[in-house]
Protein backbone atom coordinates (compact mmCIF):
# COMPACT_ATOMS: atom_id res chain seq x y z
CA UNK A 1 0.00 0.00 0.00
CA UNK A 2 2.87 2.28 1.04
CA UNK A 3 4.62 2.01 -2.53
CA UNK A 4 1.18 2.41 -4.47
CA UNK A 5 0.48 5.26 -2.54
CA UNK A 6 4.16 6.84 -3.27
CA UNK A 7 3.19 6.26 -7.04
CA UNK A 8 0.24 8.26 -6.76
CA UNK A 9 1.96 10.77 -4.39
CA UNK A 10 4.98 10.82 -8.20
CA UNK A 11 2.05 10.79 -10.47
CA UNK A 12 0.36 13.72 -9.33
CA UNK A 13 3.44 15.63 -8.89
CA UNK A 14 4.28 14.73 -12.59
CA UNK A 15 1.37 16.00 -13.83
CA UNK A 16 0.65 18.78 -11.56
CA UNK A 17 4.33 20.29 -12.57
CA UNK A 18 3.43 19.66 -16.03
CA UNK A 19 0.02 21.29 -16.13
CA UNK A 20 1.34 24.19 -14.46
CA UNK A 21 4.25 24.76 -16.78
CA UNK A 22 1.95 24.34 -19.82
CA UNK A 23 -0.31 26.38 -18.22
CA UNK A 24 1.79 29.56 -18.35
CA UNK A 25 2.85 28.48 -21.66
CA UNK A 26 -0.53 28.88 -23.32
CA UNK A 27 -1.29 31.52 -21.28
CA UNK A 28 1.61 33.92 -22.47
CA UNK A 29 0.56 32.36 -26.13
CA UNK A 30 -3.10 33.20 -25.66
CA UNK A 31 -2.53 36.60 -24.26
CA UNK A 32 -0.06 37.74 -26.52
CA UNK A 33 -1.48 35.95 -29.88
CA UNK A 34 -2.04 39.10 -31.40
CA UNK A 35 1.59 39.86 -31.84
CA UNK A 36 1.65 35.90 -33.13
CA UNK A 37 -0.38 36.71 -35.77
CA UNK A 38 1.11 40.46 -36.73
CA UNK A 39 4.72 38.33 -36.94
CA UNK A 40 5.97 37.57 -40.16
CA UNK A 41 5.61 34.08 -40.97
CA UNK A 42 6.77 31.33 -43.47
CA UNK A 43 7.27 27.44 -43.95
CA UNK A 44 10.07 26.78 -45.34
CA UNK A 45 9.87 23.30 -46.11
CA UNK A 46 13.70 23.14 -47.01
CA UNK A 47 14.94 24.92 -44.05
CA UNK A 48 12.51 22.44 -42.36
CA UNK A 49 14.51 19.27 -43.72
CA UNK A 50 17.75 21.40 -43.67
CA UNK A 51 17.10 21.78 -39.72
CA UNK A 52 15.67 17.46 -39.41
CA UNK A 53 18.67 16.45 -41.26
CA UNK A 54 20.67 18.63 -39.15
CA UNK A 55 19.22 17.19 -35.61
CA UNK A 56 19.67 13.81 -36.82
CA UNK A 57 23.26 13.83 -37.72
CA UNK A 58 24.05 15.75 -34.22
CA UNK A 59 21.95 13.01 -32.61
CA UNK A 60 23.86 10.53 -34.03
CA UNK A 61 27.52 12.31 -33.04
CA UNK A 62 26.39 11.38 -29.86
CA UNK A 63 27.37 7.65 -30.28
CA UNK A 64 30.86 8.21 -31.47
CA UNK A 65 31.69 9.80 -27.99
CA UNK A 66 29.84 7.45 -26.04
CA UNK A 67 31.82 4.69 -27.89
CA UNK A 68 35.04 7.05 -27.22
CA UNK A 69 34.07 6.69 -23.41
CA UNK A 70 33.69 2.84 -23.67
CA UNK A 71 36.97 2.47 -25.67
CA UNK A 72 38.88 4.12 -23.36
CA UNK A 73 37.54 2.15 -20.41
CA UNK A 74 38.91 -1.17 -22.57
CA UNK A 75 35.71 -1.88 -24.91
CA UNK A 76 35.62 -1.26 -28.21
CA UNK A 77 31.42 -1.67 -29.17
CA UNK A 78 31.10 -1.43 -33.51
CA UNK A 79 29.33 0.90 -34.40
CA UNK A 80 26.70 -0.51 -35.91
CA UNK A 81 25.60 -2.23 -32.48
CA UNK A 82 25.99 0.88 -30.72
CA UNK A 83 23.58 2.99 -32.91
CA UNK A 84 21.55 0.12 -32.16
CA UNK A 85 21.98 -0.18 -28.21
CA UNK A 86 21.62 3.92 -28.04
CA UNK A 87 18.55 4.51 -30.14
CA UNK A 88 16.46 1.93 -28.43
CA UNK A 89 17.42 2.54 -25.03
CA UNK A 90 16.90 6.26 -25.61
CA UNK A 91 13.44 5.78 -25.87
CA UNK A 92 13.24 4.72 -22.11
CA UNK A 93 13.83 8.64 -21.32
CA UNK A 94 9.91 9.04 -22.06
CA UNK A 95 8.96 7.14 -19.37
CA UNK A 96 8.40 8.26 -16.15
CA UNK A 97 11.47 7.17 -13.72
CA UNK A 98 14.42 8.10 -15.30
CA UNK A 99 15.49 4.76 -15.11
CA UNK A 100 14.50 3.21 -18.09
CA UNK A 101 16.88 4.65 -20.79
CA UNK A 102 20.29 3.02 -18.26
CA UNK A 103 18.80 0.09 -17.46
CA UNK A 104 18.28 -0.79 -21.63
CA UNK A 105 21.68 0.25 -22.23
CA UNK A 106 22.85 -2.08 -19.09
CA UNK A 107 20.91 -5.20 -20.30
CA UNK A 108 21.74 -4.23 -24.20
CA UNK A 109 25.48 -3.67 -23.29
CA UNK A 110 25.45 -7.44 -21.13
CA UNK A 111 24.73 -9.10 -24.09
CA UNK A 112 27.87 -7.57 -25.67
CA UNK A 113 30.04 -8.51 -23.38
CA UNK A 114 30.22 -5.12 -21.88
CA UNK A 115 29.92 -5.50 -18.20
CA UNK A 116 27.01 -3.89 -16.12
CA UNK A 117 29.61 -1.66 -14.34
CA UNK A 118 31.40 -0.54 -17.11
CA UNK A 119 28.78 0.30 -18.83
CA UNK A 120 27.11 2.42 -15.55
CA UNK A 121 29.86 4.23 -15.48
CA UNK A 122 30.24 4.88 -19.16
CA UNK A 123 26.78 6.79 -18.67
CA UNK A 124 26.94 8.36 -15.44
CA UNK A 125 30.33 9.59 -17.04
CA UNK A 126 28.74 11.33 -20.37
CA UNK A 127 25.83 12.61 -18.73
CA UNK A 128 28.02 14.26 -15.94
CA UNK A 129 30.55 15.68 -18.97
CA UNK A 130 27.43 16.65 -21.20
CA UNK A 131 26.07 18.65 -18.21
CA UNK A 132 29.22 20.67 -17.44
CA UNK A 133 29.82 21.38 -21.33
CA UNK A 134 26.15 22.70 -21.17
CA UNK A 135 26.68 24.35 -17.80
CA UNK A 136 30.00 26.31 -19.50
CA UNK A 137 27.98 27.02 -22.43
CA UNK A 138 25.05 29.01 -20.27
CA UNK A 139 27.56 30.72 -18.15
CA UNK A 140 29.00 32.32 -21.13
CA UNK A 141 25.62 33.26 -22.42
CA UNK A 142 24.39 34.72 -19.25
CA UNK A 143 28.17 36.55 -18.78
CA UNK A 144 27.81 38.39 -22.44
CA UNK A 145 23.88 39.22 -21.68
CA UNK A 146 23.99 39.75 -18.05
CA UNK A 147 22.07 43.13 -18.57
CA UNK A 148 19.23 41.43 -20.26
CA UNK A 149 18.48 38.52 -17.83
CA UNK A 150 17.62 38.52 -14.35
CA UNK A 151 20.53 38.92 -12.10
CA UNK A 152 19.87 35.97 -9.84
CA UNK A 153 20.90 33.77 -13.38
CA UNK A 154 24.51 35.67 -13.14
CA UNK A 155 25.05 34.41 -9.98
CA UNK A 156 23.96 31.06 -9.63
CA UNK A 157 25.26 30.25 -12.92
CA UNK A 158 28.66 31.81 -11.45
CA UNK A 159 28.92 29.63 -8.89
CA UNK A 160 28.05 26.65 -11.00
CA UNK A 161 30.85 27.26 -13.52
CA UNK A 162 33.20 27.68 -10.70
CA UNK A 163 32.11 24.26 -9.26
CA UNK A 164 32.04 22.55 -13.04
CA UNK A 165 35.40 24.24 -14.10
CA UNK A 166 36.98 22.23 -10.81
CA UNK A 167 35.14 18.96 -11.39
CA UNK A 168 36.18 18.09 -14.87
CA UNK A 169 39.49 17.09 -13.06
CA UNK A 170 39.29 13.00 -12.71
CA UNK A 171 39.29 13.06 -8.90
CA UNK A 172 37.25 15.84 -7.97
CA UNK A 173 34.47 14.56 -10.76
CA UNK A 174 34.92 11.05 -9.16
CA UNK A 175 34.04 12.14 -5.51
CA UNK A 176 30.99 14.08 -6.83
CA UNK A 177 29.90 11.16 -8.50
CA UNK A 178 29.97 8.98 -6.09
CA UNK A 179 28.64 11.71 -3.56
CA UNK A 180 25.53 11.64 -5.57
CA UNK A 181 25.94 7.57 -5.60
CA UNK A 182 26.07 7.48 -2.02
CA UNK A 183 21.99 9.64 -2.08
CA UNK A 184 20.50 7.27 -3.82
CA UNK A 185 22.15 4.31 -2.06
CA UNK A 186 24.43 3.04 -5.01
CA UNK A 187 27.57 1.91 -5.05
CA UNK A 188 30.81 3.65 -5.88
CA UNK A 189 32.51 4.04 -8.99
CA UNK A 190 36.02 4.66 -10.01
CA UNK A 191 36.96 6.82 -12.68
CA UNK A 192 40.00 5.22 -14.72
CA UNK A 193 40.73 8.67 -16.93
CA UNK A 194 43.24 11.43 -17.45
CA UNK A 195 42.35 14.93 -16.84
CA UNK A 196 43.15 15.34 -20.48
CA UNK A 197 41.06 12.79 -21.26
CA UNK A 198 38.33 14.11 -19.60
CA UNK A 199 38.99 17.62 -21.37
CA UNK A 200 38.89 15.91 -24.51
CA UNK A 201 35.61 14.63 -23.92
CA UNK A 202 33.93 17.50 -22.64
CA UNK A 203 35.36 19.61 -25.91
CA UNK A 204 33.44 16.89 -28.03
CA UNK A 205 30.15 17.29 -26.10
CA UNK A 206 30.71 20.91 -26.33
CA UNK A 207 30.86 20.48 -30.42
CA UNK A 208 27.80 18.49 -30.30
CA UNK A 209 25.90 21.63 -28.67
CA UNK A 210 26.70 23.78 -31.00
CA UNK A 211 25.09 21.47 -33.70
CA UNK A 212 22.21 21.55 -31.56
CA UNK A 213 21.87 25.23 -31.34
CA UNK A 214 22.28 25.28 -34.72
CA UNK A 215 19.79 22.72 -35.77
CA UNK A 216 17.47 24.93 -33.00
CA UNK A 217 18.01 28.39 -35.52
CA UNK A 218 17.63 26.56 -38.53
CA UNK A 219 14.21 25.32 -37.21
CA UNK A 220 13.00 28.34 -36.20
CA UNK A 221 14.19 30.19 -39.23
CA UNK A 222 12.36 27.91 -41.25
CA UNK A 223 8.52 29.04 -39.75
CA UNK A 224 9.48 32.78 -38.98
CA UNK A 225 12.65 35.00 -39.99
CA UNK A 226 15.19 35.36 -37.03
CA UNK A 227 18.30 37.11 -37.41
CA UNK A 228 21.56 35.12 -37.67
CA UNK A 229 23.60 36.95 -34.76
CA UNK A 230 20.85 34.77 -32.92
CA UNK A 231 22.30 31.69 -33.50
CA UNK A 232 25.10 31.96 -30.98
CA UNK A 233 22.71 32.70 -28.11
CA UNK A 234 20.25 29.26 -29.30
CA UNK A 235 23.59 27.44 -28.60
CA UNK A 236 23.81 27.79 -24.78
CA UNK A 237 20.00 27.78 -24.42
CA UNK A 238 18.74 24.90 -26.08
CA UNK A 239 22.01 23.23 -23.54
CA UNK A 240 20.64 24.09 -20.80
CA UNK A 241 17.32 23.36 -21.49
CA UNK A 242 18.01 19.52 -22.93
CA UNK A 243 20.46 19.27 -19.52
CA UNK A 244 17.75 20.88 -17.24
CA UNK A 245 14.76 18.59 -18.91
CA UNK A 246 16.85 15.38 -18.56
CA UNK A 247 17.64 15.73 -14.60
CA UNK A 248 14.54 17.07 -13.86
CA UNK A 249 13.02 13.97 -11.90
CA UNK A 250 9.32 14.02 -12.29
CA UNK A 251 9.31 15.45 -15.80
CA UNK A 252 9.63 12.21 -18.82
CA UNK A 253 12.03 13.28 -21.43
CA UNK A 254 12.54 16.46 -20.12
CA UNK A 255 8.72 17.11 -21.19
CA UNK A 256 7.80 20.69 -19.95
CA UNK A 257 10.61 21.20 -18.01
CA UNK A 258 12.75 21.78 -21.64
CA UNK A 259 10.04 23.96 -23.47
CA UNK A 260 9.34 26.09 -20.38
CA UNK A 261 13.24 26.92 -20.29
CA UNK A 262 13.56 27.44 -23.71
CA UNK A 263 10.50 30.01 -23.52
CA UNK A 264 11.93 31.59 -20.62
CA UNK A 265 15.16 32.45 -22.51
CA UNK A 266 14.38 32.73 -25.94
CA UNK A 267 11.42 35.35 -24.91
CA UNK A 268 14.54 37.41 -24.09
CA UNK A 269 15.75 37.57 -27.78
CA UNK A 270 12.03 36.74 -29.14
CA UNK A 271 8.24 38.49 -28.81
CA UNK A 272 7.22 36.22 -25.61
CA UNK A 273 4.64 34.36 -27.62
CA UNK A 274 6.96 33.65 -30.48
CA UNK A 275 9.20 32.33 -27.93
CA UNK A 276 6.67 29.94 -25.94
CA UNK A 277 5.33 28.69 -29.65
CA UNK A 278 8.83 27.93 -31.17
CA UNK A 279 9.36 26.23 -27.80
CA UNK A 280 6.40 23.99 -27.93
CA UNK A 281 6.71 23.03 -31.64
CA UNK A 282 10.03 22.54 -31.47
CA UNK A 283 9.27 19.18 -28.93
CA UNK A 284 7.03 17.82 -31.83
CA UNK A 285 10.40 18.59 -34.18
CA UNK A 286 13.27 17.15 -31.73
CA UNK A 287 10.93 13.45 -30.97
CA UNK A 288 10.18 13.18 -34.71
CA UNK A 289 14.22 13.19 -35.63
Amino acid sequence: AFLINMKLIRLTLQVAGLAVIFYFLFQRLHRDWEKVAQYERRFDIPRLVLSVVALCAVLGAMIPIWRAILRRMGYDLPMGKAWRIWFISNLGKYVPGKVWQVTGMIYMCETEGIPKRVTGVSVILAQALSTLSAAGLFGFYIALERGQVDPAWTYSVGILLLVGGVAVHPRVLERLINFALRAFKRDPVQIAFSFGGLLYITGLYTLSWCGYGLALYVFISSLTPIPPGLVWAMIPIHAMAYTAGLLAPLAPGGLGVREGFLALFLGYHLPGAVAALSALLSRLWFTGA
